[in-house]
């Protein structure tokens, strides 16, 4: 029989190789609970899933999974020398029920059940007698190999519909173990894509911080930018503006002239406050912030500004819807 994924003709034995998907698995709890063993976790929620990693990596289950898993994939790499299968009885006649009980790297050898009864250290891989009997010196060659395949053939056919649901059961286990994951998956995303974010920004010399919480109602953003003109400049090219709303001012009407940066400013104190409720760090050198209900946009379309009207007539009547 060949060794590893090389099976020869026994191919059923390949069933037993998606048990390496089990590997990734057990990698990944590994790598998960070593990594959070590092970490000062301030996050609740962080915190939480870094309890279930370890529940699931110091559970006696998981312990027996890696223990099992990774001998069954040893042997799978290795050459398999035999395969031991039960027969279940009723009264001694009835055949109730039959499977693999192992897979093995010692080849069984043959004996007589009275050489068995009269050993006085009998091991487990012992034939008291042969299903498929030694053909040597009866057949030709020709006709042995073709009894063997013959065999082979048989077997293979008896034990497909045993083995056919080991990937499928495999894949459920995995799926039930690691629902936890990917419920997550969106918002590990969001954590790996902010945290890229941030670190590009810092990579090209600009400012970030993260914001503290205001206790009172006042707001105050120091050296704010808008983060997307980095795609295009060059960091000692930004222009950053500051602003404060307090009790000497919670409303402004911006002015300036065409092409000043008035929608860029609006734009990055918007963007700001987005990345500060969703925990980020954000654009600004400081910052002490307050959560907010909404953040009301417009976009206007050129093309639905009307002949007999200017973009400041066409934004206020859409406003007003």
């Amino acid at each position: 029989m060949g060794t590893g994924p090389d099976i020869g003709d026994f191919y059923f034995i390949d069933k037993f190789m998606a048990v390496k998907h089990l590997k990734t698995y057990i990698k990944l709890v590994q790598d998960l609970f070593n990594v959070f063993q590092t970490l000062d976790i301030k996050s609740d929620g962080i915190r939480n899933l870094a309890k279930q990693i370890e529940a699931v990596h110091n559970s006696d289950e998981f312990a027996n999974l890696h223990l099992n898993s990774t001998h069954m994939y040893s042997l799978l790499e290795k050459d398999i020398k035999s395969v031991t299968v039960g027969i279940n009885l009723e009264n001694g006649i009835g055949l109730t029920q039959m499977g693999i009980v192992s897979l093995n790297e010692e080849s069984y050898k043959s004996t007589s059940l009275i050489n068995k009864l009269l050993s006085n250290n009998p091991t487990p891989y012992t034939l008291i007698t042969q299903i498929m009997p030694d053909f040597a010196g009866l057949l030709s060659k020709d006709q042995k190999l073709l009894a063997t395949q013959s065999f082979k053939n048989a077997f293979n056919t008896f034990l497909k519909n045993i083995v056919k649901d080991i990937p499928r059961e495999i894949t459920l286990f995995m799926k039930r173990q690691t629902q936890f994951l990917v419920d997550l998956a969106p918002e590990i995303c969001f954590l790996i894509a902010g945290y890229e974010m941030i670190m590009n920004l810092k990579n090209q010399g600009a400012l970030v911080c993260k914001p503290d919480i205001s206790q009172t109602n006042s707001v105050y953003i120091e050296s704010l930018y808008h983060p997307i003109l980095l795609e295009t400049s060059n960091w000692d090219e930004m222009v950053c503006n500051s602003i404060s709303f307090d009790d000497n001012g919670m409303l402004y009407v911006l002015t300036g002239a065409n092409s000043g940066g008035k929608s860029v400013f609006l734009h990055s104190i918007g963007i700001a406050q987005v990345l500060f409720q969703l925990g980020l760090y954000v654009p600004a050198k400081n910052a002490v912030m307050l959560p907010i209900d909404n953040i009301c946009i417009h976009f206007p379309s050129e093309l639905l500004v009307q002949d007999d009207g200017g973009r400041l007539e066409y934004e206020c009547k859409a406003v007003t819807k």
